[in-house]
């Protein structure tokens, strides 16, 4: 008897979490370049965060093997500049888009 109750009450939370969603979207919707970029900045930039222990790896075993310092730290600025620009977007786009929605 009790598991009934509590599995139409998760049933209603899911259904009136679909419909939150659903209003939620359709705000956001109507401004869905910003949406798009946003989405496509949190990606790359989730890319990156993703690639950066790859990245150490690499130069711990370069300078381990041959001492060279200077291929490694390159790439780990670029990455690391690259992450940051994406990861800016992401988070002006994401912030202007809340702040439109609730207009």
């Amino acid at each position: 008897m009790e598991q009934d109750t509590s599995d139409k009450n998760s049933k209603r939370k899911a259904k009136h979490a679909m419909k939150t969603f659903k209003r939620l979207f359709g705000y956001s919707w109507k401004n869905k370049h910003m949406l798009i970029i946003a989405n496509i900045a949190l990606i790359i930039s989730s890319g990156g965060f993703v690639l950066l222990p790859l990245l150490c790896g690499q130069m711990v075993d370069t300078i381990r093997e041959s001492g060279d310092l200077i291929d490694g730290t390159i790439k780990f600025i670029i990455l690391t500049v690259f992450m940051a620009v994406f990861s800016a977007i992401r988070g002006y786009g994401f912030n202007l888009l809340g702040e439109k929605i609730m207009v």
